[in-house]
């Protein structure tokens, strides 16, 4: 009897001890693909080294981290098709906006790089936006170029570590909004860290 397709990521007990501290306990489980989840609880409690984990930028202490068929756990960050969006948003404040979405586009030449930061525009409502540097941008705007670059190379997974902590209450919920509608267009699957539970409840699938 078939068991179905494999889910786009499968946690096995997956641990990390900082010396004698165990940040991540032994946490197992699956996430389809298209599907929008939260990982949600206060701060401490270990969701931001599991994401962390996810993305490479942490070595688990045992388990694994498969996508799909693929072992991901020893493979460093830039051999793993997944993405991170840090809360800083980390954008480049001497790049414009186009800049700083195209900039993980160099080795597709430059008429591809031009006309995937044009579909990226569009797709977070940014279109005209191109030129301007970071600092002219609202904090809602500056999130949108920050997902939009983290999108740019096409991830069969995008992390976000709470980013929507920067925003004030009433943009926060707009953005949350905005953000869901871009995972259902395209389709990419979501993991977000909170500690917001109402935040987890509009959000998550």
């Amino acid at each position: 009897m078939s068991e179905g397709p494999a889910p786009r990521l499968r946690l096995e007990e997956l641990t990390k001890r900082f010396g004698t501290h165990r940040a991540v306990d032994a946490v197992s489980l699956d996430l389809e693909a298209g599907e929008f989840f939260c990982l949600l609880g206060p701060s401490g409690c270990g969701k931001s080294t599991l994401l962390r984990m996810i993305a490479g930028f942490e070595s688990p202490t045992s388990g694994r981290i498969l996508l799909g068929a693929q072992d991901l756990t020893a493979l460093p960050p830039h051999r793993r098709p997944v993405n991170m969006m840090f809360q800083s948003y980390a954008l480049f404040p001497h790049m414009s906006v186009a800049g700083n979405i195209g900039y993980g586009l160099k080795g597709l030449g430059r008429s591809a790089s031009a006309e995937r930061v044009s579909e990226l525009l569009k797709l977070v409502r940014l279109d005209g936006f191109g030129d301007r540097r970071p600092e002219t941008l609202s904090g809602g705007q500056r999130q949108r170029v920050a997902l939009a670059r983290a999108l740019a190379r096409e991830p069969k997974l995008l992390l976000l570590d709470e980013p929507l902590g920067a925003l004030d209450r009433g943009l926060r919920e707009e953005t949350q909004g905005e953000l869901r509608a871009v995972q259902r267009r395209l389709g990419t699957a979501f993991v977000v860290v909170t500690h917001d539970p109402e935040e987890a409840m509009m959000l998550a699938d």
